[in-house]
């Protein structure tokens, strides 16, 4: 009964889609607006990410060569530290 409560409270089993932020249930804890774009925008982030690999390192140019050597260390994506930028709601 507890679960139950709970998944009506944060409206879990919704059919129509809500404006509301992303919560974790655990935690309390609310994303901000830039974190709950990250996380619904990943796959989508992922499969670019691919394709600039593919496209720098396994695509040749007119000449033959690739962009980047294969083996070049690959520069470091700077991502959003999620703990850091969420908002709790405990109070």
């Amino acid at each position: 009964m507890v679960l139950k409560a709970i998944m009506i409270r944060f409206n879990v089993l919704a059919t129509e889609k809500t404006a509301a932020s992303l919560l974790n249930i655990a935690t309390k804890d609310v994303a901000t607006g830039s974190i709950q774009e990250y996380l619904l925008n990943a796959r989508s982030l992922g499969l670019s990410q691919i394709a600039d690999f593919v496209d720098s390192r396994l695509t040749s140019t007119a000449s033959g060569k690739t962009k980047v050597k294969f083996r070049d260390p690959m520069k470091n994506k700077q991502t959003t530290n999620i703990p850091s930028t969420v908002q709790s709601s405990k109070g």
